[in-house]
C-alpha cells in the first residue's frame, strides 16, 4: 500500500481503497477517478505502482482527452515495479495488462503484445494468487491479448483469447471491456 508521511491515515486508506477498485471505475468514470486521485497528496500515490496504473488506465476511458497521456504513467509504474525487490504477481500483471491496452490504443502493437504475453505467462505460472484475483486478471489479459491478435491478423489466437475472456467475464470485466470483447468476437465472425 501507501507508505510514507505524505498522507494522513485516512488518505492512505482511501488511496489503498482506490488502488483496489480502480479497474472497475477507470473504463467508465475516468475523469472522476482522475479528479479523486488528484485530491490525494502526490506523495501518497506518485510512487505507488497501482495508482500510477489507475491514472494511466483512466486516460483510456470514455471521453478521455488524450490516450497518449496514459503512457508516461505506465512507464513510471513499470520502472517502479522493476525496482521492487519482490513485486507481487498481481501488481506486475495488472500494470502490464493495462499498459498493453494503452500501447494497443496508440498502435504500438509489438510492445503491447510483449506485455500482454508476459502478463499471461506470469499468471499462467503462478500458484500464489487467490482464485478470484487470478481469474479477473486472466480475463483482462485474455481480452488484451485477443484484441492485439486481431490487429496483428492472428485471428485464431484472437478468437481463442476473446472466447476465454468472455467465459471468464462474469462479474470480472467492466461493461466497456465486455463490449470490446463482444465487438472483437463479432468482427471475427465475419
Amino acid at each position: 500500500g501507501v507508505g510514507g508521511d505524505a498522507a494522513t491515515p485516512e488518505q492512505a486508506a482511501a488511496v489503498d481503497h482506490v488502488a483496489a477498485r480502480w479497474q472497475d471505475l477507470a473504463p467508465t468514470d475516468g475523469a472522476r477517478l482522475r479528479e479523486l486521485i488528484e485530491t490525494f497528496p502526490p506523495g501518497a500515490w506518485t510512487t505507488y505502482q497501482r495508482m500510477l496504473a489507475a491514472v494511466g488506465a483512466n486516460y483510456r476511458s470514455l471521453g478521455s482527452p488524450s490516450r497518449s497521456a496514459a503512457l508516461p504513467y505506465f512507464q513510471t509504474a513499470e520502472t517502479l515495479v522493476a525496482a521492487m525487490e519482490a513485486p507481487s504477481v498481481d501488481t506486475v500483471a495488472t500494470v502490464r495488462v493495462h499498459h498493453a491496452a494503452a500501447l494497443r490504443s496508440r498502435g504500438r502493437l509489438a510492445e503491447a503484445e510483449d506485455l500482454a504475453t508476459s502478463a499471461w505467462e506470469l499468471l499462467d505460472d503462478d500458484v500464489t494468487l487467490a482464485p478470484g484475483t487470478r481469474v479477473a486478471l486472466q480475463a483482462r489479459a485474455a481480452l488484451q491479448h485477443g484484441m492485439i491478435a486481431i490487429h496483428l491478423g492472428d485471428y485464431e489466437l484472437a478468437k481463442n483469447r476473446l472466447r476465454l475472456a468472455l467465459g471468464l467475464s462474469a462479474d470480472v470485466l467492466s461493461a466497456p471491456e465486455l463490449v470490446e470483447c463482444l465487438a472483437g468476437l463479432a468482427f471475427l465472425s465475419y
